[in-house]
């Protein structure tokens, strides 16, 4: 039986039987590995955000520092009596 052509994944019919005149597993594989090595290269999403909610915690404290430090209560009242004043 002659092999016909078909346009089945650039494959040749061949008595039932599908040839591939190339390796389309090979594209497969080549794929899979680069998207794994990409997938590895990103670090995962929790210790994205574990990263985050540590930074976010630093500034809350600094923030905390700042606000119940006498010396800036001070200031807010000073601030508060000269509006007081001049209204």
């Amino acid at each position: 039986m002659q092999p016909t052509k078909e346009p089945r994944n650039g494959c040749l019919r061949d008595g039932g039987r599908y040839r591939a005149d190339h390796r389309p597993s090979a594209g497969l594989v080549s794929r899979w590995l680069k998207f794994n090595e990409r997938r590895q290269a990103q670090p995962p999403a929790d210790d994205l955000l574990r990263r985050e909610v540590a930074s976010l915690r630093e500034r809350v404290a600094t923030l905390e520092q700042i606000v119940t430090d006498p010396a800036f209560e001070l200031k807010r009242q000073f601030a508060a009596l000269e509006t007081r004043k001049a209204a």
